[in-house]
């Protein structure tokens, strides 16, 4: 709930930060030009600004930030209103924004011949869908990296020629340029151009390998719908 009272050519706005459950939410930062407050253990804030058209910046590191535009240029208060937040996920792995919904993690196969080795999505792995347009979050702290999978479901290839190896990929990587949003939190946009895709945590130059006995290689799939 917002109110306004008149103090010379400054204006108290007081309000709420809540969750989506109507939780309150204690130690967001309430920030607009030239003023800002903290949210109280009861979600409460308190904030004097000057009379304007203020566009709010809410954050806390536990929450998705949010904003809101607040008129106090009149003379009237406006509507009351209150502040949500949507919590981070904290289960390690991938998200599709806005819902957060998780990215299913079928991992990645490794089977391997006298002439190749491939890395590739298990018989029967489900694949979840998404629009073009939205974006993934991660919440691993480890390095991560996209690859389009090819007809048959496999990112990369390790083919053995001549005595020698080299990678082949199947099908391009797909450059990211991830936006940190919190501690562990990055958001990456998805690609725009429709097909199957693989997130793969890499480590030191290696992909990473489930735990416990398994020749599954950590991965997360999903379609971009056309």
């Amino acid at each position: 709930m917002w109110t306004f009272l008149l103090a010379g050519c400054a204006v108290e706005l007081t309000g709420s930060v809540t969750d989506l459950a109507g939780a309150p939410v204690e130690g967001a930062r309430v920030q607009a030009k030239g003023c800002e407050a903290v949210s109280a253990a009861d979600g409460s804030f308190r904030v004097l600004c000057e009379r304007a058209l203020h566009r709010f910046a809410v954050s806390h590191p536990a929450y998705a930030g949010a904003t809101m535009e607040i008129d106090a240029t009149g003379l009237l208060s406006p509507e009351p209103e209150r502040v949500m937040l949507r919590a981070w996920p904290t289960e390690p792995g991938l998200y599709i924004e806005p819902d957060y919904r998780p990215v299913p993690s079928p991992g990645l196969a490794r089977s391997a011949t006298a002439e190749e080795q491939r890395y590739c999505l298990p018989a029967g792995a489900e694949v979840g869908t998404a629009p073009a347009g939205t974006a993934l979050f991660d919440v691993h702290e480890v390095e991560w990296r996209l690859y389009r999978l090819d007809e048959e479901g496999c990112a990369l290839r390790l083919h053995t020629r001549d005595g020698g190896t080299y990678w082949s990929p199947t099908a391009a990587r797909v450059e990211l340029a991830p936006v940190e949003l919190a501690t562990g939190h990055f958001r990456v946009p998805l690609p725009a151009e429709a097909g199957r895709y693989v997130a793969v945590p890499w480590m030191e130059g290696f992909f990473v390998p489930r735990a416990g006995p398994t020749e599954l290689w950590e991965a997360w799939a999903f379609a971009i719908e056309g």
